[in-house]
This record gives C-alpha cells, structure tokens and sequence, in this order.
C-alpha cells in the first residue's frame, strides 16, 4: 500500500513531477498510491498532482487479453491523464515550449488549484481542501485548457 515518497525515485527529485492515483467512485485517494505528509516542504508539494487511476481501461497484449483491453489500476495508469492535460496545454499555446517541464507543471497546478476554488465537491478526501490522516497527494487534475 502506500507510502510516503520521499527516497522513491524518479517522483523525489526535485525535477520531476509526481503523479498520485485517485479513486473516482470512493472520491478518495487509491489505497496503493503514494503521498507526501503534510509537513513536507512546499517545494515537494507543488510538484504533486493527483488523476484517476482505479479501473483505467487500459490496452494490453492480445496474450493476456483477447480483447487487447483489461482494466488495471496504479499511478501508471493516472500518469496519462496528467500528459493528456499538458499536451492540450501545448496546443492551447498556453504552455511553452521554451519552459522547463517544472513550470509547465505549475501551470496544471494552478488549474487544479482554480478549479478547486471554483467548484463546491470538486476534488477528493485527501486534496489540499480535505487532507486526511495527515497525507497529502495533491490537488486534482482539471483539463481546463
């Protein structure tokens, strides 16, 4: 289950963003996914964004699937949804492509962050609006652009 990402590498290098998995239906963080406490340093945390990552329909090899789809869960499924956003932040012209990937994500922060704001019962138990058991994973994705 869990644990906190501090020494898991590539997501505790300050140069990397991280990618949390949250549950859509429990509105709640994934039970395998990982997180900072809430005491981590502001640095550690902007560089945290949560996505859906439970039951993510996913392709797969014709082997294990005659269908070539299974629904698999983790914070590799949630990762796709965090380049999805970004590439539609590309094409928006939004995000430069002069920037550093660290700022670029600054910028999904802010969205995740404004549409916090915006939205009564946007979110989920373990966001920056309802932290709970002192772990934080970071705001949720919002595809704004």
């Amino acid at each position: 289950y869990g644990t906190v990402l501090r020494g898991y590498q590539p997501a505790s290098c300050p140069t990397v963003g991280a990618v949390t998995s949250m549950d859509p239906p429990s509105n709640s963080a994934s039970s395998f996914s990982n997180y900072l406490p809430t005491d981590a340093p502001s640095a550690d945390k902007v560089r945290l964004i949560a996505a859906p990552g439970n039951a993510i329909l996913s392709t797969v090899s014709y082997f294990r699937e005659a269908s070539g789809y299974r629904e698999l869960s983790g914070t590799s499924m949630a990762s796709p949804h965090v380049a999805g956003v970004a590439a539609t932040c590309f094409m928006a012209g939004r995000c430069s492509s002069g920037s550093t990937g660290i700022s670029q994500l600054a910028k999904l922060q802010a969205a995740a962050k404004e549409r916090l704001g915006l939205s009564a019962g946007y979110g989920f138990a373990g966001d920056t609006a309802s932290i709970i058991n002192s772990k934080y994973y970071g705001n949720l994705l919002w595809a704004k652009f």
